[in-house]
């Protein structure tokens, strides 16, 4: 048991441990085999052990041994119990807690326990009619920059019986804590023992005047914490408000898009655009685009893309949605190769930076080039169009050594290899290898040969003027019965996730 009240319900039985004439109740500690099997007896100490609770104040110490007996095991009816009695002291009081410790109740009995939860923490909770409800007070309001307001919790029901401390939690849109607003301050508001209907505590909220321009900011300041039996009245949960934007500030640029998925080509380009998060130009500004390699990045400038570095002007009397862009140029290559990927830096001119506030996060943006399916591919095809074995022979190039099923009869194999027929690797490729039946099919599968459905992979780095062979060996049987030649196929298809860069030639052996 985790928990219990110090109060029992009517339908309980009623206990007076300690004689004070008040109804007390009880927690029961109960151990049970999870596995093994007894051959004799097992005593496990229950001891509790002092937390904020106090001892024969709050609940009666207790210092048992329960005994698993000779016989008893995992599966069979092997629980133990322990009784330890709660004392219900009618003070109000904040959620106490003690624990209870589990231990051999003898050293030789150390060794062959594994205690699953050797601390068990019992938690007395107080009765739900000895609450308090708070609430913040009626506010709904707008601000401006530079002002100060107050935000005040009021006890709306109930007596504090113990200390409790609240919180003031702010929820913004855009607003970010040092640079927009301080506070609450104090952070914690505090209610003492014996406050009770309308103590009032209040905390101080400042909005900061600075000369960064945002939209509107809107505010959302709501109580948390929970301590003892608090609870927060539904109506009076938070307050809300909005600092309007100051047109005034300096100017606050935005790159629109923060990625950009391009795909190689011909006459491909990502259009990066700046725009005018908020306020207006009061003064010509000037800002510089350029393309860098990032941290992680593995575009190579001059290769995978043209490398930019523009200035942009913006002219006096433009505003919020005005938008100018700047072409980067994607180069096209024929390689296969996984993602690559380069940034775009928004940077103010040297000289306009007291014009131009541009925001972390906003001022910078990936292009993230992809293979396209025009240029960048390779082809793959087998290296022979058709391939001869003898049941247990040693053509075909997989040799005659083993006994694939099992008849006590030599088998032999039969080896075909693929190879890149065009393109260049810089990423891994894979095709899949797989027997069929045709049509014009006469052998049977896994009676004349073994099915076979598996993958290959041509790695990076390979090319289709080197050593690029893969080869994939089929099971053939020798079934020891006079026939005719006899036929089936071999089909080279892409995997799904390579699709779209690998052609396949001649698909069929």
């Amino acid at each position: 048991e985790e928990s219990t009240k110090e109060e029992r319900n009517a339908n309980d039985c009623c206990f007076d441990y300690n004689g004070d004439g008040v109804n007390d109740s009880d927690v029961m500690v109960c151990l049970e085999l999870a596995s093994g099997n007894l051959q004799r007896n097992i005593s496990l100490r229950v001891v509790t052990l002092e937390g904020t609770a106090i001892p024969n104040e709050d609940y009666i110490y207790t210092d048992v041994n329960l005994t698993f007996t000779s016989g008893q095991n995992a599966t069979g009816d092997n629980q133990q119990c322990a009784l330890i009695p709660i004392l219900n002291d009618n003070i109000l009081e904040c959620n106490e807690t003690f624990s209870v410790l589990l231990d051999a109740a003898v050293p030789e009995d150390r060794d062959v326990l594994n205690i699953t939860a050797q601390i068990i923490t019992v938690l007395l909770a107080e009765d739900n009619s000895d609450s308090v409800t708070v609430g913040l007070l009626p506010v709904n309001f707008s601000v401006s920059e530079n002002e100060t307001i107050q935000l005040c919790i009021q006890i709306l029901n109930g007596t504090v019986g113990c200390n409790m401390s609240l919180t003031l939690d702010v929820q913004s849109n855009i607003a970010k804590e040092g640079t927009d607003f301080i506070g609450p301050t104090p952070s914690n508001l505090t209610f003492i023992s014996g406050e009770t209907v309308g103590a009032t505590k209040c905390a101080d909220f400042s909005i900061v005047d600075d000369s960064i321009p945002q939209a509107e900011r809107n505010f959302n300041i709501s109580i948390t914490g929970t301590v003892g039996r608090l609870f927060v009245d539904p109506d009076s949960t938070s307050v809300e408000f909005s600092v309007p934007a100051e047109p005034d500030d300096a100017l606050s640029l935005k790159l629109s898009e923060l990625i950009y998925e391009v795909q190689e080509g011909l006459n491909s380009y990502a259009n990066v655009c700046v725009s005018i998060q908020s306020g207006y130009v009061a003064i010509e500004t000037r800002v510089l685009l350029i393309t860098q390699s990032g941290p992680t990045s593995t575009a190579v400038p001059s290769a995978d893309y043209q490398p930019v570095s523009q200035q942009l002007t913006f002219t006096e009397g433009l505003s919020f949605g005005n938008v100018m862009c700047v072409v980067v140029e994607i180069l096209q290559d024929a390689l296969v190769e996984n993602k690559e990927t380069f940034e775009v830096v928004l940077l103010p001119v040297p000289g306009d930076e007291f014009k131009v506030v541009l925001l972390p996060g906003d001022d910078r943006a990936v292009v993230v080039i992809s293979d396209g399916t025009l240029f960048n591919s390779v082809e793959i095809k087998p290296n022979t169009a058709m391939v001869s074995v003898t049941e247990g022979g040693n053509e075909g190039g997989g040799g005659s050594s083993t006994d694939y099923n099992g008849d006590g009869v030599t088998d032999s194999t039969v080896l075909v290899q693929f190879e890149l027929a065009n393109g260049i690797l810089e990423r891994n490729v894979s095709v899949r290898v797989a027997t069929v039946s045709s049509n014009a099919s006469t052998a049977e599968p896994n009676k004349d040969y073994i099915n076979v459905n598996t993958t290959i992979t041509f790695t990076s780095g390979q090319r289709y003027d080197g050593d690029s062979l893969q080869s994939v060996s089929v099971p053939v049987i020798n079934d020891n019965i006079l026939e005719g030649s006899e036929t089936f196929v071999i089909l080279l298809s892409p995997t799904l996730e390579d699709e779209a860069v690998v052609n396949i030639t001649d698909e069929l052996i």
